[in-house]
C-alpha cells in the first residue's frame, strides 16, 4: 500500500519521499485539538460527546486506573483517528 502510495506521489511530480516513525505519535496527540478537527468534520453533538468520552476515558495499567488527558487508543473503535483526514492532526503539534 506505501508503495503504490509512494508512486503515486512520483508520478504526479513530487522528488521527495520522506519516511516518518510514527511509533509514538498518537499516544502524543492533543485530545482538544483533534476534538476541533472532530467538530469540524462531524459537527454532531452526540457523537462528538460519545468520541470525547471514549478519549478520556482512561486506561488500567497493572490492575490501576490512569486518565487519559493526551493521545488515542490503538484500538479497532478510534482507528478512524489514523487515517484521513485526522492525520491532518500532525500540523497540531
Amino acid at each position: 500500500m506505501a508503495v503504490r502510495e509512494m508512486l503515486v506521489f512520483l508520478n504526479e511530480g513530487y522528488e521527495w519521499i520522506v519516511d516518518t516513525d510514527l511509533e509514538k505519535f498518537f499516544d502524543n496527540v492533543p485530545q482538544d485539538k483533534l476534538m476541533s478537527l472532530v467538530h469540524n468534520i462531524i459537527n454532531d453533538g452526540d457523537t462528538e460527546s460519545l468520541i470525547r468520552r471514549y478519549l478520556k476515558a482512561g486506561v488500567m495499567i497493572q490492575g490501576r486506573y490512569e486518565k487519559t488527558d493526551r493521545g488515542t487508543p490503538p484500538y479497532a473503535p478510534t482507528l478512524f483517528f489514523h487515517k484521513k483526514p485526522f492525520c491532518d492532526i500532525i500540523k497540531l503539534r
